[in-house]
């Protein structure tokens, strides 16, 4: 047996093990450990027999070469990608096309589950994919990299759909396929990430606690793989969305993304995050209120009184509700010997830290991670495959 088919022999047999058993955990205490479970709930469902699943299941075990095949056609798609607009949009087209692309690159089984009708089959497929590569990241990570961007608009148009079943296994597989990339330090591209924030951001609202932490989770995993100062523009855009729970998820992510990464995130000219937020204060709805004045909250403690130049015009309701939070913020941060900015010293200080840093022998990596990142703003995808 040659050294290629020793290859796709030790997948094929991972994935037999794998499939077999329904699930292999990602990362312990995440919701796709429990991926196992929601295969087997939803095999004995009304739109696929046990015994149908469990042919399907033998079958996939059986497909005993590498799921996925390198692809030399990423550069032209991302070619292309660069005239898509970044609102979430699912063409028709777009999916026929997507089988093609993606289908071409699948093993036959995997192909005819990826794009099946049947949910269920879906779940199988992201579960497979999942497996494969928690099971051979060797020989999984370059043919993943290759096809990223239509790993990841399949894995939006599954979204999409709505379906818990299928959350739960697309998010345990993309979970695990950005680990693997981000332990070979891949840094997504401007392409993978169009294909892919959109759809995430408009689907981040789920209403469970649970699936809207996983949501989250992956985008906070984009964010450590793309800079910070453009994962937040994608993140705005779902404060306009029709899903009100979206809208209220993408508020508070930005008050997070805000205190951990610092003001860097909206300093720049083409940024009104602040006058986005500061126009929901005054919704109807008590949720997206709340979110909205919680991420302007966080902004305060290092703009101070300066925040009324990021939030920019204000309707007079507008302005007299931010008004009453900052006065209650004001009296609070008093009783603790502290006032409105507070965290901006130590945020320059620090950032002034690296800038020397970058100045001196070897410091230059250092620098450019900036408070949260482990790249600076100019990011692009690339990997380092020696690890």
């Amino acid at each position: 047996m040659n050294a290629t088919n020793k290859s796709s022999s030790r997948a094929g047999s991972a994935l037999s093990k794998s499939v077999a058993a329904g699930s292999v955990s990602s990362r312990p205490g995440t919701a796709s450990s429990g991926l196992g479970r929601s295969v087997a709930a939803g095999v004995g469902g009304s739109s696929m027999s046990r015994g149908a699943a469990a042919g399907l299941a033998a079958a996939l075990a059986a497909d005993e070469g590498a799921l996925l095949s390198m692809d030399k056609n990423k550069e032209d798609r991302a070619k292309k990608a660069r005239f898509r607009s970044t609102k979430f949009e699912i063409r028709p087209d777009d999916v026929q096309q997507l089988e093609v692309d993606l289908g071409a690159l699948a093993s036959p089984i995997l192909k005819a589950n990826l794009f099946a009708k049947d949910f269920k089959k879906h779940v199988l497929a992201a579960d497979a994919l999942k497996n494969w590569v928690s099971n051979n990241p060797d020989e999984a990570v370059e043919p993943c990299i290759a096809c990223l961007d239509l790993l990841l608009k399949w894995a939006v148009v599954r979204l999409a759909e709505g379906n818990t079943q299928t959350l739960v296994g697309v998010t345990g597989m993309l979970k695990v396929l950005l680990d693997l990339l981000a332990d070979r330090d891949y840094r997504l591209s401007e392409a993978e990430v169009k294909v892919f924030m959109p759809g995430l951001v408009e689907k981040c609202g789920q209403p469970t606690p649970q699936m809207k932490a996983e949501c989250r989770d992956l985008i906070r995993r984009v964010g450590s793989m793309y800079p910070p100062t453009k994962v937040i523009s994608y993140i705005q855009e779902g404060l306009n969305s029709k899903n009100n729970r979206s809208r209220v998820t993408c508020a508070e992510e930005i008050g997070w993304l805000v205190d951990k990464e610092g003001p860097k995130v909206y300093a720049g000219s083409k940024c009104d995050v602040l006058a986005a937020l500061a126009k929901l204060v005054a919704e109807p709805g008590k949720e997206i209120r709340a979110a909205a004045l919680g991420a302007l909250e966080v902004a305060y403690a290092f703009e101070g009184e300066g925040i009324w130049k990021q939030v920019g015009s204000l309707s007079g309701q507008q302005k007299g509700i931010l008004e009453e939070r900052l006065k209650t913020i004001d009296k609070d941060l008093s009783k603790k010997g502290l006032t409105a900015g507070y965290k901006r010293s130590a945020y320059d200080a620090q950032r002034q830290s690296q800038a020397v840093d970058s100045s001196s022998p070897g410091g230059t990596a250092a620098a450019a991670a900036g408070p949260g990142g482990g790249f600076n703003d100019a990011g692009v995808g690339h990997a380092q495959m020696g690890r």
